[in-house]
């Protein structure tokens, strides 16, 4: 073999061995690329989730404690009106706008099903009210998903309650409580790869104004 084909072999096998060398540092360049993407869309993932599971706690604790606040009750033996709130439901009667001018007042439910917090309302005019509280909601509507939990407590000036009940004869006759405690729990749709998904509890609490 002379030294002109012998050098022409060298070359070649090392061309072969830096292309190996090339495509095995690519290889490591690609993986770790992709490491990096991962967690970064894991963390832009964890990132919404936490926006939006405090956006939505937030919206639906002030509509409720908005509500809360402007319930209305009376002892009077026709057309009674009534507040009832148990540890997972209130049932009441608020006006319907928020408007001191308006004179239109709603019938409305918060409560939990699976894991939808939902509210039904029933809208009553001017003429015919009929104040009775339904004890099915047909019609409900969510106003917010994967709630893990909801608890009310009911504030009667010197401790806090799991109920309330204005109705006639039963043991807060005619009144309304002095606040109310709202506790939510809800969690994002679902976790980060390997992770559980996260979870926040939002705490409100409201005076209701025409409490005596």
């Amino acid at each position: 073999m002379n030294p002109s084909q012998q050098n022409l072999r060298n070359i070649k096998g090392f061309t072969v061995l830096e292309f190996l060398v090339a495509a095995f540092v690519l290889i490591i360049i690609i993986g770790s690329s992709l490491l990096i993407f991962k967690v970064s869309s894991s963390s832009v993932s964890h990132g919404e989730n936490k926006a939006g599971i405090y956006e939505a706690g937030r919206d639906a604790l002030d509509f409720i404690l908005s509500r809360l606040r402007t319930a209305l009750v009376n002892d009077w033996k026709n057309n009674r009106i009534n507040f009832i709130g148990e540890k997972g439901k209130a049932k009441f009667i608020c006006p319907f706008s928020t408007r001191k001018d308006s004179s239109d007042i709603c019938k409305i439910v918060f409560y939990l099903k699976n894991k939808d917090l939902r509210v039904w309302t029933e809208r009553m005019g001017k003429e015919g009210k009929d104040y009775s509280l339904p004890d099915s909601f047909p019609g409900s509507q969510i106003l917010i998903s994967n709630v893990k939990g909801i608890t009310f407590e009911y504030y009667n000036g010197a401790s806090w309650r799991d109920s309330w009940d204005s109705r006639e004869g039963a043991g807060e006759d005619g009144r309304l409580p002095k606040a109310v405690r709202i506790i939510i729990k809800i969690s994002a749709p679902s976790g980060s790869e390997g992770k559980e998904p996260m979870e926040k509890t939002f705490t409100g609490i409201t005076y209701l104004e025409n409490s005596g």
